[in-house]
């Protein structure tokens, strides 16, 4: 009896051994999982050390400054010291002067501007703006006198790597408008030779603040171009222009800004501030460093960086949908290795500053058209029947051609005195989405917008007006 107890008991083990073995296998590929998931992380954050110290190694080697360092010398090396002192002085008098009086002001503040700039025109402001040209001409002054000096002009700063302070930069908008007033009131009274100087200095405010070293500088510098290219258009309805004058115009414009050449320089700035930080000799804001330092996420944002400088050469038109194509395969690739936090607060949002760019160069390509189209008509007393007669004037097809889009519009009004050229409107989207339209399907309307009715303030700044 005995014996028949323990065998069965000797079965029973048996019987449960395989569901013991199964638990061990199975906990042991449980652990195993995470420790080898742990040993790939190790090894993916020493490779990608050793190749982030293999980027920093030669710049310590050669003695290279980083960082806020790096940026100071590079400035220095930029910008020229003998206009400092007289820019200085017209940054602080146009921050500060008649600040009061400023807000009823049309541009400076929020006083009602004028619809076109047509000589004669009945003005509500025109009193209010007479009296504070009249008060801030030392101001212009000072300005139109500042032509003179070596452009971009350094100025004196502070340099707290991404926390850097850039008042200079913002204060070079309030010249810019307050040209635009003395411009517009210069054509409304029909002095071409003082609307032809603020024309200057606007070009100049543009050229003095164009720092390269930072990517919110290139944006101001594109705003202050647009503030030169909004007067050019407005001022065409108007019949303030000679022939000459025309001459003198087009070539403010004939140049387009050196794309390549800025994004090259502004993105090897935010590089050399990463590679700061990643070597330690920065820090940075915001994120507290034990969270920003895998070793993966750093090179991942300087291989992004590196990628997307490379672009540098692709052509206007192309590069917003080229920089959009390259940071939606980091940002997936970033997401799906946990590694973003860095990449979320301080990957630029690349897209948008290439739009920029590209918004720049159709406004330019818009005024030198539109210039050169009233240029023909003090030539031969007529409208160009097309745009192609533009080649009389010195123009080629690319100069009325919006790149990655088409041709601009252009059309002469039915009753003979007006033509039009417009283009693409900001409610048509970006030039990536406008790239996206099949091909066959125009972008520029294939009408003269409504610029006599309530759309003006909708369609003006991509619509010239000629008469």
């Amino acid at each position: 009896m005995k014996a028949l107890v323990a065998s069965q008991r000797t079965r029973l083990v048996k019987s449960r051994l395989p569901s013991v073995q199964a638990l061990v296998v199975f906990f042991g590929i449980a652990l195993a999982v995470p420790i080898g998931y742990a040993a790939w992380l190790g090894y993916r954050e020493h490779q990608a050390s050793r190749e982030l110290e293999s980027l920093i190694a030669p710049i310590r080697a050669a003695g290279l400054p980083l960082g806020d360092a790096w940026m100071e010398k590079r400035f220095r090396e930029m910008a020229s010291s003998q206009g400092t002192a007289a820019w200085s002085r017209i940054l602080l008098l146009s921050s500060s002067f008649g600040w009061g009086a400023q807000e009823k002001l049309p541009i400076l503040g929020s006083g009602e501007p004028l619809r076109m700039l047509e000589p004669g025109a009945q003005w509500k402001s025109k009193a209010q703006v007479k009296d504070y040209l009249a008060e801030a001409q030392p101001l212009l002054d000072m300005i139109h006198q500042a032509r003179v000096y070596p452009m971009p002009v350094w100025q004196p700063m502070e340099f707290r790597g991404e926390g850097t302070l850039l008042p200079e930069l913002q204060e070079s908008r309030n010249v810019g408008r307050l040209l635009q007033l003395e411009f517009e009131d210069a054509v409304m009274e029909n002095d071409p030779d003082r609307a032809l100087r603020a024309l200057s200095s606007m070009k100049t405010t543009a050229e003095a603040f164009d720092w390269d070293l930072w990517i919110v500088a290139e944006l101001i510098q594109i705003t202050l171009r647009g503030q030169h290219y909004e007067s050019l258009q407005r001022s065409l309805v108007s019949n303030v222009w000679t022939l000459e004058h025309m001459e003198t115009l087009i070539e403010q414009v004939r140049q387009p800004m050196n794309v390549a050449q800025s994004w090259h320089d502004s993105l090897d700035s935010q590089q050399a501030m990463l590679l700061s930080f990643i070597s330690g000799s920065q820090q940075l804001p915001v994120i507290p460093n034990e969270l920003a330092r895998s070793a993966s996420s750093q090179l991942a944002m300087v291989q992004e960086y590196r990628e997307l400088q490379a672009l540098a050469a692709t052509p206007v038109g192309q590069l917003a949908e080229a920089v959009g194509q390259v940071q939606s395969r980091w940002a997936a690739l970033a997401a799906q290795n946990s590694d973003s936090l860095l990449r979320d607060q301080y990957m630029i949002a690349g897209q948008a500053y290439a739009s920029a760019f590209e918004r720049d160069e159709r406004s330019r390509r818009l005024v030198l058209t539109s210039l050169a189209v009233k240029k023909f008509h003090l030539l031969h007393q007529r409208w160009p029947n097309q745009l192609q007669e533009l080649s009389q004037v010195g123009l080629v097809p690319a100069d009325w051609t919006l790149p990655g889009i088409g041709s601009l519009g252009y059309a002469i009004e039915p009753d003979g005195k007006t033509a039009c050229v417009w283009s693409v409107s900001e409610n048509q989207g970006s030039v990536f989405e406008q790239n996206q339209i099949p091909s066959g399907k125009r972008i520029v309307e294939s009408t003269c917008p409504d610029y006599a009715g309530e759309k003006l303030a909708q369609v003006q700044y991509y619509l010239t007006v000629i008469k």
